[in-house]
Order: structure tokens, then C-alpha cells, then sequence
């Protein structure tokens, strides 16, 4: 597998997973002042953001978790658009036959860039963010994983 590849291939498993067993994320565990200190970092080399303004501390995790996530450095991940939009109780990520609230809680669909490629969050104040994995993932990354799983396998 190309080595490019590699990165998306674990985020793809890796979302895949969390839709069977979701874990806390890492962005959930950070200290006060580390969190303070990120957000100060992403007020300062975050360029202005199309679409809505989303709170400074979870725009803070959301680039963390991203860059956590893809093995990006921290500084080359970046919000290039936000969408307002309701959410029901799984933020709109439900794992198939999972009963979710049917509420709508005011939320965002967050794009973040790491390198070439786009990611879409989608994300509410009070409950957080959850990774669309089936979103993000192009169709052409998709095959290329299919493939070498399939090669890596030997099955069809």
C-alpha cells in the first residue's frame, strides 16, 4: 500500500470500529491550561472560516482530534467550512439498528482539511462531536482499501 494510503486506511478502519464500540476521544481527556493554551494556538493560526462561527474550545478539539486522528501535525489541519444544522440524539451518525432521539439539538456539520484531504464532524456545544467516517471518505480511497484489503486477505 502506497504510503499516503496508510493514514486513511487507519482512519477508515478506526471509524468503522467506533461505530460498533464507540471509545471517549482523546480531546475529551486535556487539561484546563492545555486546552486554553489550544485555543489560543487555533485563534492565531486559523484563517477565517467559511460559513458559522463555531465556540472557540470545541473548534480547538475538533482540530485536535483531527490531527490525532490522521497523523497530521496539529498545525497543518484546518477548518475550511461550517454548516448550522440539527442534529438528532447520535449527532446524525447513527449506527445502523440504534434507536436515537428524535430531537433536534442545534449543531454543526464542521469540514477540516489535513493535507489533501476533507473530514466532516458534526458537532454540538453540549454533546460533542462524532467523525462522519462514510462522508469523509472518498470513493476512490474506499476502493483503494478495499483492494488492498482484499489483496492482503486473498479473498475476492
Amino acid at each position: 500500500m502506497p504510503l499516503h494510503l496508510k493514514p486513511i486506511a487507519l482512519i477508515l478502519l478506526s471509524t468503522l470500529a467506533s461505530l460498533i464500540d464507540p471509545l471517549p476521544t482523546q480531546a475529551q481527556h486535556q487539561q484546563p491550561t492545555q486546552q486554553q493554551f489550544l485555543t489560543q494556538t487555533i485563534t492565531q493560526t486559523q484563517p477565517q472560516i467559511q460559513g458559522t462561527s463555531l465556540p472557540q474550545t470545541l473548534t480547538a478539539k475538533l482540530l485536535q482530534h483531527m490531527a490525532w486522528r490522521s497523523f497530521v501535525p496539529l498545525k497543518e489541519v484546518r477548518i475550511v467550512r461550517t454548516e448550522e444544522t440539527l442534529v438528532d440524539g447520535c449527532l446524525s451518525i447513527a449506527p445502523p439498528d440504534v434507536p436515537c432521539n428524535a430531537i433536534g439539538i442545534p449543531g454543526w456539520k464542521v469540514t477540516i482539511e489535513a493535507r489533501q484531504h476533507r473530514f466532516l464532524y458534526h458537532a454540538t456545544a453540549q454533546h460533542g462531536f462524532k467523525l462522519n467516517g462514510l462522508a469523509s471518505i472518498s470513493p476512490t480511497m474506499t476502493n483503494q482499501v478495499l483492494e488492498d484489503a482484499s489483496w492482503r486477505s486473498g479473498l475476492p
